[in-house]
């Protein structure tokens, strides 16, 4: 049975983490069953992360610093992939780009868009073929995506509607996407079975194996809260104006203490971002402990992480004060005895950068 390679597995993902080496040959056998259940299981697990992601920017867009226009569309380029003609077996591909899974509820899946719908263009024609052709590689049709993708993000935080003129089949249908404001944050589900998750300022990456290893989507709202929190905080600019290193002197002295700090105000924040977006804080506990007994080394654990027993202290530190002010805002609850809630790292932190905004602007 032929496996999927690591190049087509990674041809769903974003550019801005680093590819793979190439490593498929032109296949002009049609895919196995288990190979076309392999992609499906990629895409729906594309889609169980921007989900997530949604759930959590939109529910606590009032409290960010920075927002962004969202759709719910999720793409993908023929182009990004080794082998185009193995994969219009999988995928319709009706256009050059592609409609790979739309986020539930989300402004697209309201406006009728559909996984499969290929796309001709957007607006008023902002999306100029000419200026793009196929792409000669791979890695090209990666960036002829993030060329596309960015020119959209552009043009959503302009209008908070666009028209999109779609193929479905053999018909070309016009749909109308009215966008939300959102944090701003993007989602990407990486290959390969290493449990690790990654954030670069707005970028989000959670790999395969932790997204199979988080049981519901509770527990993995954890992880995605956790990243999405390092950026609402801006955690990667504040160890670069540090001087803290990213090679093998992160586990030492101060850039230790600093990394250190950053994750317990992830941790922390992390809860009030899963609590308002109404996935439950107990999630976290659960989670940290399971991972620590399965994973956890200890005393060899490296010092820019707290260990399993501390985080959990951090989380049940939060769930507390998630509660204290609760209480405090009873009035406002709804039937269900929820209100959401500012949380109070970003409080603090929006209040930091406008007195840093205002310093400067005397």
């Amino acid at each position: 049975m032929r496996k999927i390679s690591h190049l087509l597995l990674f041809a769903l993902l974003c550019l801005a983490f680093a590819p793979v080496n190439p490593a498929h040959a032109v296949i002009d056998a049609e895919p196995s069953q288990t190979e076309i259940d392999d992609y499906r299981d990629l895409i729906s697990q594309d889609v169980r992360l921007a989900g997530i992601g949604y759930r959590l920017a939109k529910a606590n867009a009032a409290y960010c610093s920075q927002k962004m226009q969202y759709s719910g569309l999720i793409l993908h380029d023929i182009a990004q992939y080794a082998d185009p003609q193995f994969i219009r077996h999988i995928f319709p591909f009706t256009q050059e780009i592609e409609i790979s899974g739309v986020v539930k509820d989300s402004p697209a899946d309201n406006a009728g868009i559909a996984a499969g719908d290929g796309v001709i263009n957007f607006g008023d024609n902002l999306w100029q073929w000419e200026n793009h052709p196929a792409p000669t590689s791979w890695q090209k049709g990666f960036e002829r995506l993030a060329d596309f993708k960015q020119i959209l993000r552009g043009a959503f935080n302009e209008n908070a509607a666009l028209s999109f003129m779609l193929q479905r089949g053999v018909t070309r249908q016009q749909f109308l996407i009215k966008s939300e404001q959102v944090c701003l944050s993007e989602f990407e589900v990486s290959s390969g079975g290493n449990l690790t998750a990654g954030a670069n300022g707005i970028k989000i990456r959670i790999s395969m194996g932790l997204m199979n290893y988080a049981p519901n989507d509770d527990e993995l709202s954890v992880v995605v809260a956790h990243e999405m929190a390092h950026n609402l905080l801006r955690h990667r600019q504040f160890l670069k104006e540090n001087g803290v290193s990213d090679g093998i002197g992160r586990i030492f002295g101060k850039s230790a203490k600093l990394r250190r700090g950053t994750e317990e105000q992830a941790d922390r924040l992390a809860i009030w971002l899963i609590y308002n977006a109404g996935y439950d804080p107990q999630s976290a506990i659960n989670f940290w402990i399971r991972y620590g007994k399965e994973h956890g080394q200890g005393i060899f654990t490296e010092p820019t992480h707290d260990r399993w027993k501390n985080r959990v202290k951090f989380i049940n530190e939060e769930i507390s004060a998630i509660h204290k002010m609760k209480l405090d805002n009873e009035k406002l609850m709804d039937e269900k005895g929820f209100v959401k809630l500012d949380p109070p790292l970003l409080s603090a932190f929006r209040i930091e950068n406008i007195l840093d905004d205002g310093a400067q602007q005397q």
